[in-house]
């Protein structure tokens, strides 16, 4: 059961912020954002923070405005401004009741202990949580109870490295969203996000029962025989000739011989 997400990004030392802001902008533009897989949360090298901010704010100034009902926006402006109160920025206005739709909504500054770093949002926002390193962003992204997707943005060798550490049901390198379309990949979340998957062979499996049948071919049942004095040393030998060295194996051949002519004369 897939439940819902609450997507983190991170951003490594090399990444294309450029690639990056374009691929965010669009995370936030799909479906209004209003999409289980979206990117909210961006943990950023505090070095490259403000690159990315000014990149993705200028990615993001094209975007139409999305609708967005005003139960979700009202809680959105609730989370933003108890966000602000903590030490977080908005850079835009934030929405208004008035207006059905809102433009996408960045949130800088952001601390992963936030309120709005721990809840689900349909909406097109997104916070940047500034990090020291790739091992601070993996405690940060841990404080979210949703382990849906995540994206990895950085240097191929670097970044999947980084992916194997996550704790999220689909993580995509270098891109958001888009891969996990692949009918041949399973897709399900951890944690708050749900259990199982769904497509590709492990999702067809879970939707089985499994039921073991073994038939037994011809009418010997050896292993139902009274046990013979020569087990043992019968059962030594198979094990030393399937199991053992080469200097263990050396006599084994004429043992195992013996014990089977020992067993049938008994």
């Amino acid at each position: 059961m897939e439940l819902s997400g609450n997507d983190a990004v991170f951003v490594l030392p090399g990444a294309d912020l450029g690639t990056v802001a374009r691929a965010l902008a669009f995370g936030l533009r799909l479906n209004g954002s209003a999409t289980c897989i979206a990117p909210r949360r961006v943990f950023v090298p505090r070095a490259l923070a403000a690159e990315l901010e000014h990149s993705l704010t200028r990615s993001v100034a094209a975007t139409p405005p999305a609708a967005v009902p005003l139960p979700v926006r009202r809680r959105l402006v609730g989370l933003v401004r108890a966000a602000v109160a903590e030490g977080a920025r908005p850079v835009g206005p934030l929405p208004e009741d008035a207006d059905p739709a809102m433009t996408p909504l960045i949130v800088a500054d952001a601390r992963p202990g936030m309120a709005l770093l721990r809840e689900e949002l349909f909406a097109p926002i997104l916070s940047l949580v500034p990090v020291r390193d790739a091992e601070e962003a993996l405690e940060a992204a841990a404080q979210s109870p949703y382990a849906l997707g995540a994206s990895v943005f950085g240097p191929e060798e670097e970044a999947c490295a980084l992916a194997g550490r996550l704790d999220a049901g689909t993580v995509t390198v270098n891109d958001l969203i888009v891969p996990t379309a692949d009918p041949r990949l399973p897709f399900g979340g951890r944690r708050a996000s749900g259990w199982g998957v769904t497509r590709g062979a492990e999702g067809l499996l879970e939707m089985t029962r499994v039921k073991t049948v073994s038939v037994r071919r011809g009418r010997r049942l050896p292993h139902t025989d009274p046990p013979r004095d020569g087990d043992a040393a019968l059962m030594l030998a198979a094990l030393r000739l399937l199991h053992g060295g080469p200097g263990a194996r050396a006599g084994v051949v004429r043992t195992l011989i013996q014990a089977l002519r020992d067993r049938r004369t008994d």
